[in-house]
């Protein structure tokens, strides 16, 4: 009898010719209160956008980094063991003025779910994660500098994002 947990693991998929160009181009912030079923429908993202329960930034730069485990003590000869991943990402945007408000209740809320957009035409959903945010403007010193937005976004899951072609229109 085995004393381990073990979850059969689904094939994997290799493409030797997959090039899935990164950067964050685009952001979308979803209500808890609201689900996109089908992140590839033009006709969902729409409603979502109209019905303000979706808000859709474009024009930003963004990454989103390797998540973080988190552990707790195991048992047996298993020193610790995952229960889940704390994520973030980050992203800037210009479009300060005005977008103040904004972002002093997004700062607080919790309400919203994390989605990206990356070059390559990808939509990544972090599903009903509900999504911390961290943003303030950043003003430079230098002369030949704009004022932008700082977005520190974080969740926690036991998923990885998922990704989805993009619906045509929607991000870009």
């Amino acid at each position: 009898m085995s004393l381990y947990c073990s979850t059969p693991l689904p094939a994997f998929s290799q493409d030797i010719c997959a090039n899935e160009p990164g950067r964050v181009i685009a952001v979308a912030l979803m209500r808890s209160d609201h689900a996109v079923t089908d992140p590839t429908s033009f006709a969902q993202w729409n409603t979502a956008r109209s019905n303000s329960t979706a808000v859709i930034i474009q024009n930003v730069r963004g990454e989103k980094p390797k998540s973080s485990p988190i552990n707790v003590d195991g048992f047996g000869k298993q020193q610790s063991r995952s229960v889940s991943r704390d994520f973030t990402a980050q992203y800037f945007h210009p479009d300060v003025v005005g977008n103040e408000d904004f972002y002093n209740i997004l700062n607080f809320d919790n309400a919203h779910s994390f989605w990206y957009y990356t070059q390559g035409g990808l939509i990544w959903t972090t599903g009903t994660a509900i999504a911390d945010f961290n943003a303030d403007h950043i003003v430079e010193a230098g002369l030949n500098t704009s004022i932008i937005f700082d977005v520190e976004v974080a969740w926690s899951s036991n998923d990885i994002p998922i990704a989805y072609t993009a619906p045509a229109g929607i991000f870009e």
